[in-house]
């Protein structure tokens, strides 16, 4: 019988010679023909090991890569090759469904005594892990170095929505970032790629806040946690589900970075398409962003170093100009001091030449010997300018007096001796060719200011006038007693370029000026208003752009004691009910600069009284009514006050600590007084 040869047999190589579940392996003859294969081949491949035998390997490869691979085999084929199993080639392999991933495989060739062919062991590895891997971190690499690149957070925040979106196909990405308080989320950077329906998203976003908690990126803030949503419809989950859909954004995420276990951050991430949860990706981005807690906390201490810094430099040059202008305006002052200090001088010898000249021309015209009339008018002439350098001196007399001089400041001046005295210095202070006019000082009652302190307002008025007028212009000073008898006004009025509101309200403030430097201090209409306050008066301004000026200065009528000199007692008087000691004595100081009979007793009686500021504590409502209903009265409340009282003319005072607000309204009580004519 003859004998049938009987075939080689295969080794079997199973599980126990795989080294990893993600790795295949298989034996194949030298014309590719697959032997056998391991079970983790229908992991991998999708085919059934039993499917696979007697079909060629090139099967499981893909086409671009088929001619790699058989190369690869067909030089093993060759008898003197040895075993190359080191050696390892990657390539794209083909899954029974037709999908394709990425393999590394090594062949090595093994001799059989019992076949006459060689058989090849080829062992292959899924590098989809390992490709995803270096996915991961080439997109973690790049987002670290784009934010250490970054000039600035929000830069950096930008670049990092960018990559992350752009790798993992998501269509719109934003940054939240706690506010200065630390206690909302504000919307900061975002990036998208271009479309205009998501610029409308953006821009309904913009502005909107989130506080801890509240909304997607609050919710995130709140629990540390990333939270996919693959629906946006719904109102309750997501706030801005209108404009989500507006956009055509049907799903999102938002993950927190953390630095510190704080989150410093939170990212969200929104997609066209409907993405159930994908907890893979959930895992890379996470992976990717862990390490962004430390850079983006870093970024976010550098930029407030860098807010500081440049606060800090806009304080110092703010500083340093200030430092300037004050050095300017202390050279300005030297030179005024030296002027005054001449101008005394100068008066002082003015008026001991004008004394023996004025003594010898009287002399001259009592002499009983006839004269001719041409030496009488020579006389005549010659007093005259006398006359008129005596009142040059008196003038520079008055105005090197200290206008604050307490002892001096409390007297009286007789307006129509006062402008005979100083209108010749006054008008010295115009420029050439302006036409100067000046009236009704004639029958004026004698007014409450010193008579060197109203020389020094005056005159500041007129210079200003004189340097807001162009050549030839036209400036005039009047004085007019007012209607109730109790006050003068004083105006400056000129015809030239005039101010703006800004100007009008600030024209008050020390140092304030339009003029250029070296031309002006800004103290002059100070100087002017603290005359006026400290005698009970004010200054009223009315000006308009190239409508020239008029400053009127409101000044209190001198009282007559019983003897009938002029006296200077306070117009007015007030009562000051208020607990907070501290309020009332600021209150009664602002009220005593304003030349206000300041009483604190509460038992004061009320029909004397032409002001009375109270607080909630101490007021009577039926004082308080009987007190409303008087003539010419004034009640001022501190914070707030019935509604009933205010219809009746209270004042209220909203917040009596602000020192400025305090005084303003004070101003505005005593002046409303005066022009109600009380």
């Amino acid at each position: 019988m003859e004998e049938i040869e009987s075939k080689p047999r295969i080794p079997d190589l199973g599980e126990s010679a795989i080294t990893s579940p993600l790795e295949a392996v298989f034996t194949v003859d030298s014309n590719g023909i697959v032997q056998s294969a391991s079970d983790s081949v229908e992991r991998m491949f999708g085919w059934k090991p039993l499917e696979l035998i007697g079909r060629r390997i090139s099967l499981l490869i893909s086409e671009p890569c088929l001619a790699k691979h058989d190369e690869r085999l067909a030089e093993l084929t060759e008898r003197n090759v040895r075993n190359t199993l080191n050696r390892s080639c990657e390539v794209d392999a083909q899954r029974k469904d037709g999908g394709a991933f990425a393999v590394e495989f090594s062949w090595s060739r093994m001799e059989t005594p019992a076949c006459d062919e060689p058989l090849f062991v080829g062992v292959f590895r899924d590098l989809t892990g390992h490709r995803r891997i270096e996915k991961e971190l080439r997109l973690l690499q790049s987002i670290v170095l784009a934010i250490a690149e970054a000039t600035d957070l929000n830069s950096a925040m930008v670049t990092a929505l960018e990559h992350i979106c752009t790798a993992t196909r998501w269509d719109y990405g934003e940054a939240w970032l706690p506010d200065e308080t630390g206690e909302r989320l504000s919307d900061k950077p975002v990036w998208y790629a271009r479309h205009g329906s998501r610029e409308r998203f953006e821009d309904m976003a913009r502005g909107a806040t989130f506080c801890y908690g509240e909304g997607l990126p609050g919710r995130v803030w709140a629990s540390k946690m990333p939270e996919w949503l693959d629906d946006l419809t719904d109102k309750q989950v997501f706030f801005r589900s209108d404009q989500a859909h507006h956009a055509g954004l049907n799903a999102g995420v938002a993950f927190p970075i953390l630095a510190e276990n704080q989150v410093v951050a939170v990212l969200a991430f929104f997609s066209r398409e409907r993405r159930p949860e994908d907890r893979r990706l959930i895992d890379i981005v996470s992976a990717a962003l862990a390490v962004l807690g430390p850079v983006v906390k870093r970024r976010q201490i550098e930029d407030e170093l860098a807010r500081y810094r440049q606060q800090l430099e806009e304080l110092v040059s703010a500083r340093t100009q200030a430092l300037e202008m004050s050095l300017a305006q202390l050279r300005q002052a030297d030179r005024l001091a030296s002027i005054g200090t001449l101008a005394a001088g100068l008066g002082h010898d003015m008026n001991n030449v004008l004394l023996p000249v004025r003594a010898r021309l009287e002399i001259l015209e009592e002499e009983r010997m006839p004269k001719p009339n041409e030496f009488l008018d020579q006389i005549r002439m010659i007093r005259v300018s006398i006359d008129y350098l005596q009142q040059l001196a008196d003038g520079l007399h008055l105005l090197t007096r200290d206008p604050d001089d307490i002892d001096e400041a409390r007297d009286w001046t007789n307006l129509g001796r006062w402008w005979k005295q100083v209108e010749p210095l006054l008008s010295c202070g115009l420029p050439k060719n302006t036409v100067f006019e000046a009236n009704c000082f004639g029958d004026l009652p004698d007014v409450a200011v010193a008579r060197h302190r109203l020389t020094q307002a005056v005159l500041n008025m007129i210079v200003n006038a004189g340097e807001a007028i162009e050549d030839g212009g036209h400036v005039c000073v009047r004085a007019e007693s007012l209607a109730d008898g109790d006050f003068v006004r004083l105006c400056v009025s000129d015809d030239g370029l005039g101010m703006t509101d800004e100007v009008r309200h600030r024209a008050f403030d020390p140092f304030f000026t339009t003029k250029r430097r070296g031309l002006g201090t800004g103290l002059g209409l100070s100087l002017v208003h603290g005359v006026a306050q400290s005698v009970g008066g004010h200054v009223e301004i009315d000006s308009q752009p190239r409508q020239g000026t008029t400053v009127s200065l409101i000044l209190p009528v001198a009282h007559r004691s019983e003897s009938g000199e002029p006296t200077v007692h306070p117009a007015y008087t007030a009562l000051v009910s208020v607990c907070d000691q501290r309020i009332a004595t600021l209150v009664a100081v602002m009220l005593r600069s304003l030349d206000v009979e300041v009483r604190l007793d509460p038992g004061t009686d009320l029909e004397s009284t032409s002001i009375w500021v109270i607080d909630q504590t101490t007021a009577d409502p039926d004082r308080v009514e009987v007190f409303l209903r008087k003539r010419n009265c004034r009640l001022v409340v501190l914070e707030n006050a019935p509604q009933a009282w205010m219809d009746l003319g209270a004042v209220v005072l909203q917040e009596p600590e602000d020192f400025r607000m305090l005084r303003e309204t004070l101003n505005h009580v005593v002046r409303s007084l005066a022009e109600a004519g009380s």
